[in-house]
């Protein structure tokens, strides 16, 4: 069983089809967070890692951008608030169009928020 880490997908679902194609199933990847904004594909690579159980799923900046800024829509509409902005402006607009379009966005929201920021990983020397 090998372990592996990966951060910064932002988008690009070619980049994690790589990933799965390389693994095997008894494989670990720590995912490091920001796999949405940038690429057209942030809203489904979010869900799609964390469905997988061979992904630990931690939260990067750019998925906290995100759960902020579709709370500060909920909450104030569609306004130009200072989340929002931080969201379009780190290319986030299609993942932020496709998550309101997503009738279970609200619950998906709920799950990003709570994605953990660290995980303990066993090692020859102990727990790092």
């Amino acid at each position: 069983m090998a372990r592996y880490a990966c951060a910064d997908l932002h988008g690009r679902y070619d980049l994690y089809q790589g990933i799965l194609d390389f693994i095997k199933p008894e494989d670990t990847v720590y995912f490091l967070g920001d796999a949405n904004d940038r690429g057209n594909q942030g809203w489904q690579l979010i869900k799609e890692i964390y469905k997988n159980p061979q992904f630990i799923y931690l939260k990067g900046n750019h998925e906290d951008m995100l759960v902020h800024a579709l709370l500060e829509y909920w909450d104030q509409g569609p306004v130009d608030g200072y989340w929002y902005r931080m969201c379009m402006n780190n290319g986030g607009y299609q993942t932020f169009e496709d998550a309101i379009a997503d009738p279970d966005c609200r619950e998906w929201i709920k799950r990003i928020a709570n994605l953990p920021l660290n995980a303990e990983v066993d090692t020859v020397e102990g727990k790092v």
